[in-house]
């Protein structure tokens, strides 16, 4: 390969092999981890079922089981933010770690089941929301595309990553010579 970008010459952070071993583990052990959490909240509406089951024989009066088998409400933002991690942190650092896309993929797909089991089964019905959030989240998703931009500028510019040689100016065409960008 031709590296068409020399991260040193513009003062670029250049990743270095180890970067892999102790940075990239710890981002792909993190979002694996975090994949199952949807089924996590799920595992505690279970368990507020059987706790709802063994102390309902104390209440006295209908008021007080209604309040024990009241669903939580759902926090729509929160998941949306969750959301917004997973796509910011696996399509951001998917040019160096591949595997971030099934495991990103992974992640919406067990959240999607979580949530959609938990909203029809244990939470109360949400109240109607408007498109706000759903706007404000299309406009911060370009940024993912930015961020995944600069770090395969990063990685695949780093001569120490990917073995390749420095493309010298001498070997473009003239015309990129008397360019603007070429006088910087």
């Amino acid at each position: 390969p031709i590296i068409l970008v020399n991260a040193d010459r513009y003062g670029f952070v250049r990743p270095r092999a180890a970067w892999f071993a102790e940075v990239g583990v710890s981002i792909v052990s993190t979002m694996v981890l975090r994949a199952p959490l949807g089924w996590a909240a799920l595992a505690e509406q279970l368990y507020m079922r059987v706790a709802r089951t063994c102390f309902s024989s104390g209440a006295v009066v209908q008021e007080e089981l209604n309040r024990l088998y009241l669903g939580r409400d759902f926090d729509l933002a929160s998941r949306y933010v969750a959301a917004q991690v997973t796509i910011f942190v696996c399509f951001g650092f998917s040019a160096a770690l591949p595997v971030l896309l099934p495991v990103g993929a992974l992640t919406f797909a067990v959240g999607y089941g979580a949530d959609k089991y938990l909203l029809l089964r244990f939470h109360r019905t949400p109240p109607r929301y408007d498109s706000s959030l759903a706007h404000h989240v299309a406009k911060v998703m370009p940024y993912a595309a930015l961020a995944h931009l600069g770090v395969a500028v990063c990685l695949w510019s780093n001569t120490d990553v990917t073995g390749a040689r420095v493309l010298g100016v001498e070997r473009f065409p003239a015309f990129l010579h008397a360019g603007p960008l070429y006088r910087l």
